[in-house]
Parts: structure tokens; C-alpha cells; sequence
């Protein structure tokens, strides 16, 4: 949905289809459930998810810059290329 600087845009249907719901997750309300994410094609551990931010353990990889891709509950996604850069392990870090 997008509405821009100017424009004014009504919201309609019957009760129960999803008005308020929508108003809620537009205004970061409704709590995200679910969703994934992967660093260079490996899946990661994801540990929360809010309506803003979603955490997540990186899995092992190599050294190197990798792509990171969320992937939303209803499979829309967004990839940050080289979003990512695993670094050599320090010993004793």
C-alpha cells in the first residue's frame, strides 16, 4: 500500500475482513510471527521477531562477505547483498 504526500485513502470492507488488523500492522501493532533467514544460502536460527527487527544466530560459513535474505510468513522476501562479512576467529575470542 502506498499513499503519497497529499492523497487520503479509506479503508473499507465489512466487519471481520481485516480493517483494524491492517491499521494495527501499519502502525507496528501486531506482532510478526514467524519468518526466515539465511546468511550466503545457509539457514540461520532465528531467536525474535517483533514488528521492526528479527534476531537471528548466524550459522558457520566461511570467511567472506555473504548475501542475507528474510524471508516473510507469506513468502515475500528482500535480499542485502553482501549484507553480510564473516571474519576469521580470533583464538581465544
Amino acid at each position: 500500500m502506498q499513499v503519497n504526500e497529499g492523497e487520503a485513502v479509506a479503508l473499507l470492507g465489512r466487519n471481520g475482513v481485516g480493517k483494524t488488523t491492517t491499521l494495527r500492522a501499519i502502525m507496528g501493532l501486531v506482532p510478526r510471527s514467524g519468518g526466515k533467514v539465511s546468511f550466503g544460502g545457509a539457514a540461520a536460527n532465528v531467536t525474535s521477531v517483533s514488528a521492526t527487527t528479527i534476531g537471528a544466530k548466524t550459522p558457520a560459513h566461511k570467511q567472506g562477505g555473504v548475501n542475507v535474505v528474510v524471508t516473510n510468513p507469506d513468502g515475500q522476501s528482500s535480499t542485502l547483498s553482501s549484507g553480510f562479512t564473516y571474519k576469521k576467529r580470533r583464538h581465544g575470542a
